[in-house]
């Protein structure tokens, strides 16, 4: 059997729509075992999302492939006990709920990082965890408009036109992260301590366009 990267390295994946299930299966892909936590009775909404082929949507399974499922209600006292003995013995956190709610849930890292100091924490948002845009809700198409990406799409004189994929949610939602968490666990090797990823998607986003921003910058001349 081929020993992938990340063999003996447990995730647990709390994300919902793209970027946190994204993340989490592209370390399943190099090896990780991923338990992704599912809300009873119905689990993650992306089952649902059509078309279906025997009850199973596409959607679903290119998102959470080579993972485990369990399901798990926060909220109640005796599955919350049941997360906290999985957090013990974890390697990585990876959620993408707004700002706030995994603290209201007791589960935020300062509160995890208690009962496992080597736990890599991974927030992924659209703005960051801090500041005056944490609150706000977004969506791909805001990112690549936030960040500039979509001004790119124009001809002189023109309207942008919206990308065909999710640019922002892809690469500043989950590539990032992903990336992100690969050298956190180089820095855990020198360190023994995990860590707290903020991981903004917006500002990610930029990336995209690194070569034409910092002509921008540089010249102060508008992009063409």
């Amino acid at each position: 059997m081929t020993l992938l990267p990340l063999s003996g390295i447990r995730v647990l994946d709390l994300g919902h729509l793209l970027p946190g299930p994204l993340t989490a299966v592209l370390l399943a892909d190099l090896g990780a075992e991923v338990i992704k936590i599912e809300k009873p009775p119905r689990g993650d909404a992306n089952r649902y999302i059509p078309p279906l082929q025997h009850g199973i949507s596409p959607y679903f399974l290119m998102l959470n492939r080579n993972k485990k499922s369990i399901f798990l209600d926060l909220k109640q006292p005796k599955d919350h006990r049941k997360f906290l003995k999985l957090v013990q013995k974890s390697d990585v956190l990876i959620e993408n709920f707004r700002p706030g709610v995994m603290k209201k849930l007791a589960l935020d890292h300062e509160a995890l990082s208690k009962i496992n100091p080597k736990l890599i924490y991974c927030s992924i948002s659209g703005y960051g965890q801090k500041g005056p845009w944490k609150g706000h809700a977004g969506h791909d198409l805001n990112y690549v408009a936030l960040s500039g990406l979509l001004y790119a799409t124009a001809f002189r004189g023109e309207r942008p036109v919206q990308f065909a994929t999710q640019l922002g949610d892809i690469v500043g939602g989950s590539l990032m992260p992903a990336l992100s968490i690969l050298a956190a666990l180089l820095l855990r090797e020198k360190t023994n301590q995990g860590c707290w990823i903020d991981s903004a998607m917006m500002p990610a986003t930029m990336m995209l366009w690194i070569l034409v921003l910092g002509k921008i910058l540089q010249t102060g001349q508008e992009a063409k």
